[in-house]
């Protein structure tokens, strides 16, 4: 259950776009919305005759019209959604002063989309959007916005919440605490729930091989490929009952794929089962918390659906 929902903005329709998201959000969860905008300062600089310019002016009347902006916003979002609404101007640097404040106000859930200021890009995710995902202890929500200035429709009848939401799985613990996070996602829209295992196929290691051979370009042990298949339904089969056992109630179903490549089946099964938002963790086996890891970060780069991430805690 979300009680603080945190909104970044940049005054640009880029950024904006994660606001029906999260009011929506907030609205089903009876939380509240924060939004935040980070001001700098206007740099000095010297005009074409080589005059000093003071910029104290400009860099007040910046701060005004970033705080009526904020003011603005929050109001439509009061009036559409019947929630609470705060907004605070903050101060540079943008990712670190996020990330603090969310944790200080004990936020739940940054809403976000992957782009602002600098442009738009399937390929790329925008600086504060990455620095944020890479950095913040709090669930992030990465939302995809359209080139054209939309919103993109979700899967729902219910605007702006999620109905389906896939939970990709690597057997590892860490990967397995997304499952709460997703959960808390799509409680309130009565969600539909995908765990998904991505199994490789098991090469036949000659019976001679040293003890660090790779194997690459060799047939696959289909007797082996199959046992892992099975081992991976029946540890998701496994993720089900100990959700049930625990009192949730949500609909779920399970997803085994075979594929060499982790991040393109996960993004090709989102496609195919019409999911709305994707809940990972940023790593699972082998666990770095100072970068996001390479699955999350190519399903962040590759992924039309939402992205919920989160950053486990050490030694969760």
């Amino acid at each position: 259950m979300y009680k603080k929902i945190l909104v970044p903005l940049d005054g640009s329709t880029f950024a904006e776009q994660a606001l029906p998201r999260a009011g929506a959000l907030a609205a089903a969860h009876h939380a509240s919305v924060v939004l935040v905008m980070v001001h700098h300062v206007p740099t000095p600089n010297f005009a074409p005759d080589g005059v000093w310019l003071d910029v104290s002016g400009l860099e007040a009347e910046l701060r005004t019209q970033q705080q009526r902006y904020l003011e603005k916003i929050a109001a439509g979002l009061r009036e559409k959604f019947s929630i609470v609404v705060n907004a605070e101007l903050l101060d540079a640097p943008t990712v670190s002063t996020i990330c603090a404040y969310a944790q200080a106000h004990e936020v739940d859930l940054i809403a976000l989309t992957t782009h602002g200021r600098t442009g738009f890009s399937r390929a790329w995710l925008g600086s504060v959007a990455d620095g944020i995902a890479r950095h913040c202890v709090i669930p992030v929500l990465m939302l995809r916005p359209h080139v054209n200035g939309t919103s993109p429709r979700p899967n729902t009848h219910n605007d702006g919440v999620f109905s389906r939401i896939l939970v990709p799985l690597d057997g590892s613990q860490e990967a397995e605490l997304a499952i709460r996070q997703a959960t808390a996602l799509g409680r309130a829209s009565n969600a539909h729930y995908v765990l998904a295992r991505i199994v490789a196929p098991v090469p036949v290691v000659p019976t001679n091989a040293p003890s660090d051979f790779i194997a690459t370009g060799l047939p696959d042990d289909s007797v082996a490929t199959a046992r892992c298949l099975l081992e991976a339904r029946l540890y998701l089969a496994v993720q089900i009952v100990a959700l049930k056992s625990n009192g949730c109630v949500s609909r779920f179903e399970t997803q085994v794929r075979l594929a060499t490549d982790v991040a393109p089946a996960l993004i090709a099964l989102a496609e195919s089962e019409a999911v709305d938002a994707i809940a990972m963790t940023s790593h699972g086996r082998g666990a770095s918390r100072l970068f996001v890891g390479s699955v999350a970060d190519k399903i962040l780069r590759g992924s039309t659906a939402a992205v919920l991430l989160f950053h486990p805690p050490p030694h969760s």
